[in-house]
């Protein structure tokens, strides 16, 4: 079987836009609700997902809640990797 550069470029393509679609289906609401539901202090915590890799960014008031919101975002469906630019507020 001879495949084209193209064909191959497509496959990596379709193949990159599945895993994006894979996290879109769980939806941002989700997302949002299981990252909230991790602490109970005050903070402010952005949620985006690219791929398999969330990144959250924003503040939260001390260090427990925020492992608690960073280990909320490993068990994200799908999530390996979690960027953490979270600073504590005080």
């Amino acid at each position: 079987m001879k495949l084209s550069i193209k064909t191959i470029a497509i496959t990596f393509a379709l193949l990159g836009s599945t895993a994006t679609v894979a996290h879109a289906n769980i939806g941002q609401g989700y997302i949002d609700s299981a990252i909230r539901s991790a602490h109970s202090g005050s903070g402010n915590v952005n949620v985006f997902v690219n791929g398999n890799t969330a990144t959250l960014s924003g503040w939260i008031e001390d260090s427990q809640s925020r492992a608690q919101v960073l280990a909320a975002a490993h068990k994200l469906p799908g999530v390996d990797t979690v960027n953490g630019h979270i600073f504590v507020s005080n």
